[in-house]
């Protein structure tokens, strides 16, 4: 989903996930757009063909950004290469697949989708809420953040990794594909419009015999 159409989904969901949501808005909207292209909830196939979707995809000059939005409150701790993390919420101990490996399995396969872009940098983001506290332990290689540090981390990184001609052949990429979807989803869903209405029909023939 373009930025220009991310505001019409903050209000989707639930309470905590609109807060979010309208947050991430906000920060993102701090970036200059002649800079920075936003996409969000990019949907994606991995190699068994298991669609998984990406948060935020950010294309700029600085590279590639990923970004992987938690809504957990509470306690969150371990470190940043072990496998599984812990969420403290009133006591409560409960475990979670680390954010940053799940990005990255994402980040891996937008690699292979754009695997005519080489030498490109990708940029590991995880954004919790800000009822979140966290505890990671040696958070070197990737951006473990609050959803109010969102945009400055992004405009944090300055170093030029991408030719304008590449990132305005990367954006075209991803919003064809994204544009594939959804003339997919659409003849989808009138195909199930027209069985229903023949389900319908049929039902309505057989009651009048």
């Amino acid at each position: 989903m373009l930025f220009k159409e991310m505001i019409r989904q903050v209000f989707a969901g639930g309470r905590r996930f609109r807060l979010i949501n309208i947050k991430i808005a906000d920060q993102l909207e701090k970036l200059d757009k002649n800079q920075y292209t936003v996409i969000q909830d990019f949907e994606i196939k991995d190699y068994k063909n298991k669609k998984m979707i990406i948060d935020y995809i950010i294309i700029s000059e600085y590279g590639i950004f990923v970004i992987n939005v938690k809504r957990f409150k509470g306690l969150i701790y371990g470190y940043e290469t072990d496998y599984l993390w812990h969420q403290n919420k009133n006591g409560n101990i409960e475990k979670f697949f680390n954010p940053f490996f799940q990005n990255q399995r994402r980040i891996d396969v937008l690699k292979i989708f754009l695997q005519d872009f080489k030498e490109i940098e990708y940029h590991n983001i995880v954004v919790f809420s800000d009822a979140a506290e966290f505890y990671i332990e040696n958070v070197f290689q990737n951006h473990l953040i609050h959803v109010g540090e969102l945009f400055s981390e992004i405009a944090s990184i300055q170093k030029i990794n991408i030719s304008e001609e590449a990132k305005e052949e990367i954006t075209k990429k991803l919003i064809y594909c994204i544009e594939d979807q959804r003339q997919k989803k659409d003849e989808y869903i009138n195909v199930l419009i027209e069985n229903n209405k023949k389900r319908l029909l049929d039902v309505m023939i057989k009651e009048i015999h």
